[in-house]
Formats: C-alpha cells, sequence, structure tokens
C-alpha cells in the first residue's frame, strides 16, 4: 500500500517501478491529497480539489494499481462542526465533505474500469505526443492489455493542445473504436474510428484544456468490452 499521509503525491514512475518489481503484489494508492483538505506542498499550502483527487487516482491505476482509497475533510476524522476537530488539514466538517465533487467523480472511475475489464491492463509506453514539450513533462499515462486490443490513455490539464501528431505504436493492424471520457460526469463521447498507418494509429487531441481519458479499442473487442452505452454521446450530441 502507497501511503501519502494526504499531503504528498506519488510520480508515475513510483507506481510503474514498484509494479515492474513486484508484479504479483497488489498495490493499493491510500490516503493521498484527500478532497477539501489543505495540502501541505513544497511551493504552497492549498484546498484539495476533486481534479486533484482524479489525477491521482487515475494515475494511480494507470501506473498499476489495484486499488484507491477515497477521502474527504470532515468525513475521515469525524468532524461535526466547523470548530470541532479542526486542524492544520482544515477544518470542514463532515455535512459538507460528504458533499464535495470528487466521490461522485470516483463512482464514475469505477464503472469506467469495469467496463474495461481492467484487471488485463498493464501500464505500456507506446505513446508519442509528437511534441518535445509534452513527451518530456506532460505525457499522459497510458494501460494496455497485452495484446492491445483495449488502450487507455488519461491526459491531465497539463497535456498541451496543438503540440505535434500523437500517435500509437505497437498496435493491432485493425481498425480501433475512439472514446473519450469525461471524469467529470462519467458520460463517454464518441469520435471517429482510427485505423493504423504504418504501424502507428493517430491519436486525436483532446476536446478541451481539462482532464480527459481516451479509450482505443481494436475492433474485434468492441462487441465485448464497450463502455455503457447509456453514457455514450456522439459528438454531434455537444454541438
Amino acid at each position: 500500500m502507497a501511503t501519502c499521509l494526504a499531503d504528498a503525491m506519488f510520480s508515475t514512475a513510483h507506481y510503474r517501478d514498484n509494479f515492474a518489481a513486484y508484479p504479483a503484489t497488489p498495490l493499493v494508492e491510500g490516503e493521498s491529497f484527500y478532497e477539501g483538505l489543505t495540502s501541505v506542498e513544497y511551493a504552497d499550502r492549498r484546498t484539495v480539489t476533486d481534479a486533484m483527487v482524479r489525477h491521482v487516482a487515475y494515475r494511480a491505476f494507470q501506473s498499476g494499481c489495484c486499488g484507491y482509497s477515497y477521502g474527504a475533510q470532515g468525513c475521515w476524522n469525524g468532524a461535526t462542526e466547523w470548530a470541532e476537530h479542526a486542524t492544520t488539514w482544515g477544518d470542514l466538517p463532515w455535512y459538507e465533505g460528504i458533499d464535495l465533487p470528487g466521490g461522485e467523480q470516483m463512482g464514475h472511475m469505477r464503472r469506467f474500469y469495469e467496463s474495461l475489464g481492467w484487471t488485463q491492463l498493464r501500464p505500456a509506453s507506446c505513446f508519442s505526443s509528437g511534441s518535445g514539450i509534452n513527451d518530456a513533462f506532460y505525457p499522459p499515462d497510458v494501460s494496455a492489455d497485452s495484446s492491445r486490443s483495449t488502450v487507455v490513455l488519461f491526459f491531465r490539464e497539463t497535456y498541451r493542445r496543438g503540440y505535434g501528431h500523437a500517435h500509437m505504436s505497437e498496435v493491432q493492424a485493425v481498425p480501433y473504436s475512439v472514446r473519450w471520457f469525461d471524469p467529470r460526469t462519467g458520460v463517454a463521447h464518441r469520435a471517429p474510428d482510427a485505423v493504423p498507418v504504418g504501424g502507428r494509429l493517430a491519436v486525436p487531441d483532446k476536446p478541451d484544456d481539462r482532464d480527459w481519458l481516451l479509450v482505443l479499442q481494436a475492433t474485434p473487442r468492441c462487441a465485448s468490452s464497450p463502455l455503457p452505452p447509456h453514457d455514450e454521446r456522439s459528438h454531434r450530441d455537444d454541438e
């Protein structure tokens, strides 16, 4: 178990290195950036937002973890009033913390991975953004099954749109369905199918500058492990 004491984040490399060294040992990310807490970081202190929670949770799962423990200020310490149990982490009471948006978003995350057969996914390094800046500083966290039938990419807010021509390598020589998943709402948005050219599969740009997940599925697998159809929309639905 990786315990970060509510005020730190492990890097992707920490998880991947642990998974590579102990592939048969389950790794769970626990107590990292509980929502609503006041963080303690190198630069400054700030209130942990739902975006920060998503980044820790999805990065952990994309990097080999098999679990994530969500927490919220006021709930973890049973604070019944604003002034009660006030600590350096904050003074939010439980009845405020219980309604923070990250809790619902973790439900979206669970359903997302359960729809994909997540136990077969492993950290992968078959992505190139075509941009030195993104590859060096803001690469997505990528996971895939052994046959590359399903590939999942988590793009954080920091990933810069419009830089280079991103692509996946080591893919099957078949068309892939393409879906963007909104981790805030749990809704999947269909995008045009993609066909590999010269062993590379073009990766579209994020819908906007927020964090998103991209799901690529080889055509033979689409019928067996789709995202929930009631959660799907095409980009035309948003126009």
